[in-house]
């Protein structure tokens, strides 16, 4: 190659880049804690990067520990960069409603002061035309009111690089802190089936909408016990019964089933009572009926959840007793139910 064609090769391909970041916008959305939302946005497709930090305050360059004293009046935020080709505004807004509870005005879960407030933070009219507007649809929806404010973005300071995705450098901490603070349970409480929608894989998946007709069609057509269940919510539910001293009972109502469905393994970290009860379960179910556990992890990254090997080991040894596994891989049904809405005429 010549070098008048390389330097016009490498001219029409500067040309190329910059027109493709002149395309990309941003977004900026305050849900609470930054690690959680950098995670559900680093989900949708058509987000190119995210950035946790502080917006909306008066103190220059704040640190974490300023912002959470509340000194500055900044809000931790996400600041979302998107390719407008691949994903609208419009999207992403419902992508926050549905993953944060906007009828709480003192924070958000078990993260309380001004600075884990929701918010949504616009560069201009056309933003907060849409904003607006999909805040109304969205107080429509729930029947409540939004308390999230629409507010006139300032400048966005990045948080310090520790907690840049922090949901990948440090996953079992996130995982265990998520869980712990009742996120994903409150916002599945409010949206019900609508939660998390616009985000892959933290909506109703493929998995879960294959389990749910299973456990419908028995139970309905064939009279057979069924119990659908999620890891967390049966935990939680085996915790609370041995504090009442009622484990005994609830533990014979579930071993009476014919099959118990037990969705969502692998979400969340378990406690090692919540590990002891899970496998108590296990122990006395799989001779006696038949389970169902759909998990998003690998047999070998099992440990994660149960956190010993042992554990680990004498629980898969007793599901794999008699066993079918059936690998699923497919996109949320969530977000494909949103896709078809939004290319629906009006």
């Amino acid at each position: 190659m010549s070098w008048g064609k390389l330097v016009v090769a490498i001219a029409f391909s500067l040309i190329a880049q910059n027109a493709h970041a002149q395309q990309l916008e941003k977004a900026i959305f305050a849900g609470g804690c930054f690690w959680c939302v950098e995670s559900d946005f680093d989900k949708v497709p058509g987000v190119v990067a995210t950035v946790s930090g502080y917006v909306g305050g008066k103190t220059q360059n704040p640190t974490y520990e300023q912002v959470s004293a509340g000194d500055t009046g900044h809000y931790e935020a996400v600041e979302i960069t998107y390719d407008p080709t691949k994903v609208s505004y419009e999207a992403l807004l419902i992508a926050f409603w549905h993953s944060v509870d906007p009828t709480d005005g003192g924070g958000q879960f078990c993260d309380r002061g001004q600075s884990y407030q929701t918010a949504v933070f616009v560069a201009n009219e056309k933003q907060r035309s849409l904003a607006e507007a999909s805040k109304t649809a969205a107080q429509r929806m729930l029947g409540k009111p939004i308390l999230s404010p629409i507010l006139a973005a300032t400048r966005f300071y990045a948080a310090e690089d520790y907690h840049q995705d922090y949901y990948e450098k440090n996953p079992l901490r996130y995982r265990y802190y998520r869980w712990g603070c009742g996120r994903d349970k409150k916002v599945k409480d409010i949206w019900g089936e609508h939660a998390y929608e616009g985000i892959p894989g933290l909506g109703k998946n493929q998995r879960s909408m294959v389990t749910l007709s299973l456990a419908k069609s028995l139970s309905c057509q064939k009279g057979l016990k069924v119990r659908f269940t999620t890891v967390a919510a049966l935990v939680d539910e085996l915790i609370e019964a041995a504090d009442e001293r009622r484990l005994q009972r609830l533990q014979k109502q579930l071993a009476s089933q014919d099959l118990l469905i037990i969705d969502e393994l692998g979400f969340v970290p378990l406690s090692k009572t919540g590990d002891e009860l899970f496998f108590e379960i296990i122990s006395q179910s799989y001779e006696r009926g038949s389970i169902i556990i759909t998990s998003n992890l690998p047999f070998d990254e099992w440990t994660e959840v149960f956190g010993s090997d042992r554990l680990t080991g004498a629980i898969l040894d007793r599901l794999t007793h008699h066993v079918h596994i059936l690998e699923m891989n497919g996109e949320s049904y969530r977000l494909n139910q949103s896709h078809i809405r939004q290319t629906k005429p009006a």
